[in-house]
């Protein structure tokens, strides 16, 4: 369903508000996250793959992360979730769309619209990043938090406002 979703143009934070407001839940039973639905667009197990890291805990730069000194890639390992070419098609449009959205947040600050307030403002709801648009009009707005609240997995209230 994710994948038809996404074929259909839709985006991960979309994907994740059809799936929680049909009361779909994640295998450990939570809602989805737009991290989520990226995550299993990316997983080659959907394909029939399986994917081994050998990795390495390793210090660098003062802080101990886990490092991939090898990797096992078993083609056709188990019977496809969804068809193969599918599933590379799906990873296309991402790089596509994500190609696309740097290009869009490399442009100048006049065609962007960006503003100083870009990554300073968070929701007083939830905590999420909130994201200042300019619209067709010229005028600036901050949009409705994106975010689902913690406690509910309900969708934050916050609606934004125009600034």
């Amino acid at each position: 369903y994710i994948f038809k979703l996404h074929s259909e143009g839709l985006g991960k934070q979309k994907i994740a508000d059809i799936l929680n407001s049909e009361g779909y839940k994640t295998q450990r039973q939570y809602s989805f996250q737009p991290s989520t639905v990226k995550a299993i667009i990316n997983n080659p197990v959907y394909k029939g793959c399986l994917v081994l890291h050998d990795r390495k805990y390793t210090k660098e730069n003062g802080e101990y992360t886990f490092k991939v000194v090898d990797t096992v890639i078993t083609n056709d390992a188990h019977p496809a979730i969804i068809p193969p070419d599918e599933w590379e098609q799906a990873k296309r449009e991402r790089a596509e769309r994500g190609a696309k959205a740097a290009a869009l947040r490399e442009k100048a600050t006049v065609k962007t619209g960006t503003t100083m307030l870009k990554d300073l403002l968070f929701c007083g709801i939830c905590g999420g990043k909130l994201f200042v648009t300019k619209e067709r009009n010229g005028k600036y707005l901050i949009k409705p938090c994106e975010y689902l609240l913690p406690d509910s997995g309900e969708k934050c209230g916050n609606h934004g406002m125009r600034l």
